[in-house]
């Protein structure tokens, strides 16, 4: 590709960027066409650059169908394999990252050969994964225990206390939908803390009915749970 080749297609790709008129998943597409077709060494780094930087940029809360449907076209093409940016980024790693970053029910999306590509190559890898299933396990963890609580509740026929009961049902289950609803990257604080405190709630409530003893161990549990599976600052883009 001549010079001026070069300089009229990063004219097309940057023009969008400085009019802030394409989404990052809209731009990513040029963005590989321009570096798959780039011949110089160091045009492409500086092209994969811009690649990297746009998966990072989507990373952020909004538009993860879209984004998803972008990533694993790419992926599945194996478009980005040989690309590595100025600091040595390799574009696929960032690509099946910001795909796990996307949260449930897209990050399953994720090939068996990618996601071992990936650990292979990334050292945090291991640790994206570790904290997703950890957050999922607390989720779960939270919305079965709640609805076990209420039921068993209803089933026991208890005289009174079930709207403390449900309240605080509805407290952890709440936290725990935020937290299956979370990207890797996100802060899980807000629901860790939602479950901490139906945790706290079971226990006064079970003055009244002593098997909430076990719903308020295991919010606490499922609270911990989540907390370690909250975003590393180390980790961050």
């Amino acid at each position: 590709m001549s010079p001026g080749e070069r300089e009229g297609r990063a004219q097309v790709v940057e023009a969008p960027a400085g009019s802030g008129a394409q989404k990052p998943h809209e731009r990513l597409p040029q963005l590989v066409a321009l570096a798959a077709g780039e011949r110089n060494l160091q045009a492409q780094s500086r092209l994969t650059t811009d690649i990297v930087e746009t998966l990072i940029a989507m990373r952020a809360p909004g538009d993860e169908a879209a984004e998803a449907r972008v990533l694993i076209a790419h992926l599945d093409a194996k478009e980005l394999r040989h690309l590595v940016d100025e600091k040595g980024r390799r574009a696929h790693t960032e690509a099946v990252a910001t795909l796990l970053s996307l949260g449930f029910p897209h990050a399953l999306q994720v090939s068996p050969e990618d996601l071992d590509t990936y650990r292979g190559t990334d050292t945090l890898g291991g640790a994206m994964l570790y904290r997703m299933r950890l957050r999922r396990a607390a989720g779960w963890l939270t919305l079965a225990t709640y609805a076990a609580t209420v039921g068993g509740w209803l089933a026991m026929g208890q005289p009174g206390g079930l709207f403390w009961v449900s309240g605080t049902a509805a407290l952890g289950a709440i936290g725990g939908g935020m937290l299956l609803g979370s990207k890797p990257h996100e802060d899980v604080g807000l629901p860790s803390a939602a479950i901490f405190l139906s945790g706290a709630g079971a226990l006064v409530g079970c003055t009244s009915w002593f098997p909430l003893l076990g719903t308020t161990a295991l919010a606490f549990v499922a609270s911990a749970v989540a907390r370690r599976g909250s975003a590393n600052p180390a980790d961050g883009d």
